[in-house]
């Protein structure tokens, strides 16, 4: 049977378990124990050249205390928007008086 390529999603998930993974202060090696693989295969998870089958998914995330979910929400982080006050005669042409 012929191996799947890893897609974008792959990479997503990855990066996910590398965020989660480091904000737990554990090591590569440390994850890679708890899962009976090489650091270099959790290294190919995080960057998605490999990809991570359902057991071993669920094994992830309960070794880093965290919800299969959590490993497909899209990023909490908020773009910061930069507010310019409605005073602002920028970019209109329009003298203001400022």
């Amino acid at each position: 049977m012929p191996r799947r390529k890893s897609d974008p999603l792959d990479a997503m998930v990855g990066a996910k378990v590398r965020v989660f993974r480091i904000n737990r202060g554990i090591s590569q090696t440390a994850l890679a124990e708890k899962l009976g693989v090489t650091f270099q295969q959790v290294q190919k998870y995080e960057k998605g050249a490999n990809r991570i089958g359902a057991s071993r998914l669920s094994q992830i995330a309960t070794a880093l205390d965290i919800s299969i979910a959590e490993l497909f929400e899209p990023s909490r982080e908020k773009k910061r928007r930069i507010s310019i006050p409605r005073s602002s005669c920028w970019p209109s042409r329009v003298p203001c008086g400022c």
